[in-house]
């Protein structure tokens, strides 16, 4: 559904009290605006992304206060300021698991919300709410974060600024430009001499080499497949301590890794790379034996079957039970879509979803939702009918690079951990039609 909404403020109120994730990032924000968001918001514990452009004269008190509001993760705001004006004014809510949308001219002052002659288009239609979302992710990583030391500066520029605001604007034109510090992005503050990854790793997928299809690109890579494979070598032999009797890596030796060098496979880009382990060599040649087409074959390797994965990318380190990727899994996702029309099965799996920590997450048709946010069976049949086979299916938890596990001594550990945790589910989702196992 999309509708005009002329009073945004209005609008919002039941969105900013019921909301459990918010994303707003606007052009101008004063603090009689943010008072408002504020008061709406109340004693609730939800989860809030700003992004706040200071190109026009946002109130450094506002920021102020956003920054002592949104103490626990500085990850989640930031200011930003650009050679052209940055000038959306976008709000994006999760509501009951569903996004909500409202795109307009209103910036956060009582004018903007209230007063002024202004127009916000309000959308909930997800595809287009999850691209905002998107939108949002990539320019927050052009941010900066709201330190009290980027706070002070910008505070000081403004007061300059407020002075002569009445002379001529080539005055205003022709002011040093500002400094910020740290700019926004996942490596910052971050000690990585005690990571299993080093720094230079996690740039090997940063997004202007994602492409590279150069020699040292591919020496970047290689130095990532290195360390997986070394990965490989340090948890398989523990598999069956715990408990992941049937999980096998690709019978191929040199794909036990995801490709470092761009293939048809990989497609234009390599944005991560993984580890993978599935079903066994046996089942894998079943599948392929229905099929005496050479393309419906090739459809049926390894990984184009659910296997649990820990992968490498730009800026986290993420474990996962990939029921299926893209184009892929098209015999597991069957299986489960069939089995889920059974009340006992569907219970079984909610109470197997459930059991996982609350860090854990489900994503269906490019929707991420929380595994605490899934709140009964009937929630969860409904959002994992939503798969799309062009589309991922996934459930596991993403580790930030500060994070403790993500250590040289911590993460073979943390592997086999996550593995023990998810592999329920794994055994339970997966299609069995030549599983020859005893579980």
């Amino acid at each position: 559904m999309t509708r005009i909404i002329p009073d945004l403020g209005s609008a919002m109120c039941q969105d900013l009290r019921t909301a459990e994730e918010i994303w707003i990032s606007v052009a101008l924000l004063k603090i009689e605006g943010y008072n408002f968001i504020k008061t709406n918001i109340g004693s609730s514990n939800h989860r809030q992304h700003w992004l706040v452009g200071i190109d026009l004269p946002t109130d450094p008190d506002a920021l102020t206060l956003l920054a002592a509001d949104c103490p626990i993760d500085p990850r989640t705001t930031g200011i930003l300021f650009r050679t052209q004006t940055f000038h959306p004014k976008v709000y994006v809510f999760r509501v009951s698991n569903q996004l909500r949308a409202y795109v307009g001219s209103a910036n956060i002052t009582m004018g903007g919300l209230h007063h002024n002659t202004e127009m916000a288009l309000f959308t909930d239609e997800q595809d287009v709410c999850q691209d905002l979302i998107h939108w949002f992710d990539q320019m927050f990583w052009e941010s900066f974060p709201l330190s009290e030391e980027n706070i002070r500066r910008y505070a000081e520029r403004y007061s300059q600024s407020k002075n002569i605001r009445e002379r001529q604007l080539e005055e205003i034109l022709t002011m040093p430009p500002l400094q910020l510090s740290n700019p926004q992005n996942p490596h910052a503050g971050i000690n990585f001499s005690k990571n299993y990854f080093s720094k230079e790793d996690h740039l090997a997928f940063s997004p202007d080499i994602t492409r590279d299809r150069s020699h040292w690109a591919n020496i970047e890579r290689g130095a990532v497949s290195t360390k997986l494979y070394e990965l490989h070598n340090n948890i398989y032999p523990q598999f069956s301590a715990y408990g992941l009797v049937d999980l096998q890596p690709n019978s191929n030796p040199f794909h036990i890794v995801s490709s470092d060098r761009h293939t048809d496979w990989t497609g234009d880009k390599i944005k991560a790379m993984w580890l993978s382990y599935g079903k066994s060599p046996e089942e894998v040649t079943k599948y392929q034996e229905l099929f005496e087409d050479k393309a419906q074959r090739a459809q049926q390797t390894f990984s184009h079957h659910a296997r649990l994965q820990i992968k490498i990318d730009y800026n986290s380190i993420s474990i996962w039970l990939l029921l299926g990727k893209k184009n892929g899994s098209l015999y597991d996702r069957s299986t489960l879509r069939n089995s889920l029309r059974d009340e006992r099965y569907a219970q079984t799996f909610f109470n197997h979803l459930k059991s996982l920590p609350e860090e854990f997450y489900m994503q269906v048709s490019g929707e991420r939702r929380f595994i605490s946010a899934i709140s009964s069976t009937s929630d969860l049949l409904e959002f994992s009918r939503r798969d799309r086979p062009d589309q991922y299916y996934f459930i596991g938890k993403t580790f930030q690079l500060h994070d403790p596990a993500v250590e040289a001594g911590q993460l073979p550990r943390a592997t086999l951990q996550e593995f023990s945790r998810l592999y329920p589910l794994y055994h339970f989702m997966r299609d069995k039609s030549f599983y020859s196992g005893n579980i």
